[in-house]
């Protein structure tokens, strides 16, 4: 058990570590910032932010189509009571 957390707590450092460090000087390692409990808290709340902008993408994306077809039987109604004049 021990060495997964010890796996996820490298990956954190490693994903720390490489995010926006481009052109910066080098920064003292996070495992100085956070404990492990820490590390795998905010791994698994990335996660949780990753799965919820999915989800509300998808929702997104499905409120669109329904929307898109409610206007279209709108459109198909308002003709079959107001037919355009020719």
């Amino acid at each position: 058990m021990m060495s997964m957390i010890e796996n996820e707590v490298g990956d954190t450092n490693m994903n720390y570590e490489q995010a926006g460090t481009e052109g910066r000087t080098p920064t003292a390692p996070v495992q100085d910032f956070f404990s492990r409990f820490e590390q795998l808290i905010i791994n698994q709340l990335n996660t949780m932010k990753d799965q919820n902008r999915s989800h509300h993408q998808y929702c997104e994306t499905h409120f669109q189509f329904i929307e898109t077809q409610v206007e279209d039987i709108q459109s198909k109604i308002g003709t079959m009571f107001f037919p355009p004049d020719d």
